[in-house]
Parts: C-alpha cells; structure tokens; sequence
C-alpha cells in the first residue's frame, strides 16, 4: 500500500509537471523529469521528518517549487556561468536549475542546519557535481564567484536588501521572487545605479520575478571568452 501510494504521487507529480509546463514556458526532457521526481521524492520523505515545506502536494510542489523556479533561467542575462542561492530553504530555486543545467555552477546558502543536511544529501544522492552546500547566511560567504544570485525567500527583506545589493555589487544579474508590496519597496529602496524590470509569475496574481542589475556593468563585451547568449542550453 505504501509503494502503491508513493508511485501514485511520483505519477501524479511528472503528469503535473508535464501538463504545466507550456503555461511557464518551459521544456522538460526525460533527463530533468528524472532529476525533479528524485528530488521530489527525497523532499516527500525528508519532510515527514522534518518541516522543509508546507507545499508537499504533487501538483502543488510541480507548479511552485520546481516549474516556478525553473521560470527565472528565462530571465538570466547573458553569460552566466554561476549562481547563488541565498536563503535556499529546502532547495529552491537553485536545486531545479542545477538539475536543469549542469554546466552552471550553483551554490546553495542555507543558515538552517536541518535544511542543510537535506540539501547535502539530496547533493550526494542525485550525484550533483555542479552543485555545493555552504551553511551560514549569505553575509557570511566571502568569495564574489558568481554571476547572478537568486533569492526567493529572504527573511527581513526591507533589511536585508542594502547588504544584498551590497553583496552583489560585482554580480551581474539578482533575481528575486517576491509579493507587490516586496516589489514596491524595492523599487523605493535601490540605489540609482541599479536597474529593475518586473516579470509576472505564471499562475499567480500576487507574486512576480524581480530582475536587478547594476548600470555600471557592460554586458556585450565581444572579447568575453563566455560571451554566447544562451549557456545554459534553454530554448
């Protein structure tokens, strides 16, 4: 019985993730479908646990927390070759895209041991090289080795974001999933050297993707080795 229940929501979580992935723009391969259901089922067993999230249901998690995630590739600039996570919680949304593409280089932050412990073992368990656990909070993390960061769950944001900004002053991009009133303050709070556009989330009236990036940075730069449009293989 509890096989039979476990392979219905293995079933019903890959048909939802199918069935949605049109809305979000999105083509999954059998590859990444594999990769998202083992990750799924590690978070199923693990939350039972341990409280990593209170969106457990199959078309739920597919829509929220691996389609969702999955939707900010679609807005990275151009030449990112590594990401942060900060704030990661039970991985998302730097888990899905390390599954998604293997050639970027994610770092996931967590402060929480708990959630640290998971996302390692999910790391070991689904083999994934180009992916690293760092334990603390992102003001803690002294090297500047990445080209974008991502945020989705930042606790204290109205506090936090002078640091944040702060901490990706040499990154090219930062994409945070926030509500509209997040969006307003942040768009009250940046410095005039930084730029925001707003993208709408798929499915969802209250939430949005917000894309930063310094005006101080000059993007097409031809002599870049890494200066192709499209390094993560998204199409």
């Amino acid at each position: 019985m509890k096989d039979q229940t476990h392979n219905a929501e293995r079933a019903a979580f890959v048909r939802a993730l199918k069935e949605l992935q049109p809305v979000f723009g999105l083509r999954l391969d059998e590859r990444v479908l594999s990769g998202f259901a083992a990750h799924y089922e590690l978070l199923r067993e693990w939350n039972r646990k341990m409280n990593l999230t209170s969106l457990i249901d199959p078309v739920q998690a597919a829509r929220f927390h691996y389609l969702e995630s999955l939707y900010a590739i679609r807005h990275f600039r151009p030449r990112i070759r590594s990401v942060i996570d900060v704030g990661s919680g039970a991985g998302f949304p730097g888990f899905p895209i390390a599954i998604y593409a293997p050639a970027l280089r994610v770092v996931l932050v967590e402060r929480q041991m708990r959630k640290v412990v998971f996302l390692r073992l999910a790391a070991q368990q689904l083999q994934m090289k180009n992916l690293s656990v760092f334990h603390g909070q992102f003001q803690d993390y002294r090297a500047r080795d990445f080209d974008l960061i991502l945020c989705r769950a930042l606790d204290r944001f109205q506090e936090q974001l002078p640091e944040l900004l702060q901490f990706g002053s040499m990154a090219k991009q930062i994409l945070i999933f926030a509500g509209h009133e997040i969006a307003k303050q942040c768009r009250l709070m940046l410095p005039d050297r930084w730029r925001l556009t707003q993208h709408e989330l798929p499915l969802s009236q209250r939430r949005v993707l917000l894309s930063l990036w310094s005006t101080g940075f000059t993007w097409n730069d031809p002599s870049s080795p890494t200066a192709d449009r499209n390094p993560t293989g998204f199409t």
